[in-house]
């Protein structure tokens, strides 16, 4: 029989903070219907099998979701791009 655990039990298991396991929902990295279920809108139970899976096996490169270096820095580029437009924009007004 499959064991489902509250946030706050999750947490004392896996010595993760609370804000650190919404960040990785929020993220994907944990997956509705795979590591945890939503029984409704606010309560979610995680499947310890898969959570233990999921700690175990996290340093694998399928469940890391961060971005390349090309990606992050692509970002910064065009952020400082849109900046250096609005600042050419104001100074011809």
């Amino acid at each position: 029989m499959e064991e489902y655990l509250t946030t706050d039990e999750l947490c004392d298991r896996i010595k993760y903070r609370k804000q650190t396991v919404y960040n990785l929902i929020h993220k994907r990295v944990l997956i509705a219907g795979k590591h945890f279920v939503k029984p409704t809108p606010k309560k979610i139970l995680f499947k310890w099998t898969e959570m233990l899976r999921w700690v175990e096996n996290k340093g694998s490169v399928e469940d890391c979701q961060i971005p390349s270096n090309s990606e992050q820095s692509d970002g910064y580029v065009n952020l400082a791009v849109s900046h250096e437009k609005k600042i050419a924009s104001l100074i011809r007004i």
